[in-house]
């Protein structure tokens, strides 16, 4: 009994700490998305670069390991943000040429995510005629006027 009683201790510890980690998980993602938005509303640039401590924060830069960030919008229709890219790991200055090229990307990413987004509307709008249309009867009435 007692090997068996352990055995389900074991199995709850490791339940315990795998729940604690998608907590942290969830935690640390939210912390993410909040620090991006006030850098969307703080920042209207295109490109934005710089440590990631200053963008982020310490304790998020730190959690993440990342000692920069570059940050690049996607450009939505009807001026909307489609998205952001992320970046870390580059440890020198962008050039004005990388720039060029980030921007160009970010340009053919929101395409695909607008066009993405245009592929799944019309795939539902096409469910939605085809349940329409086998809901109605079979029954088709010809009428000939004379």
């Amino acid at each position: 009994m007692p090997a068996l009683r352990r055995g389900r201790d074991d199995a709850s510890a490791a339940h315990a700490a795998e729940t604690r980690a998608r907590i942290d998980a969830n935690l640390q993602a939210q912390r993410f998305a909040r620090a991006l938005s006030d850098i969307v509303a703080k920042r209207p640039e295109t490109v934005v670069s710089g440590p990631a401590r200053e963008l982020l924060g310490p304790e998020l830069a730190s959690a993440l390991d990342w000692e920069d960030l570059l940050i690049v919008r996607l450009p939505g229709s009807n001026s909307e943000l489609a998205g952001l890219l992320c970046l870390s790991g580059r440890s020198q200055p962008l050039a004005a040429e990388d720039r060029e090229l980030l921007e160009a990307i970010a340009g053919h990413a929101a395409m695909a995510l607008e066009n993405a987004r245009l592929f799944t509307r019309i795939e539902q709008a096409n469910r939605h005629w085809l349940e329409i249309f086998d809901a109605m009867t079979d029954l088709i009435i010809v009428h000939e006027r004379r």
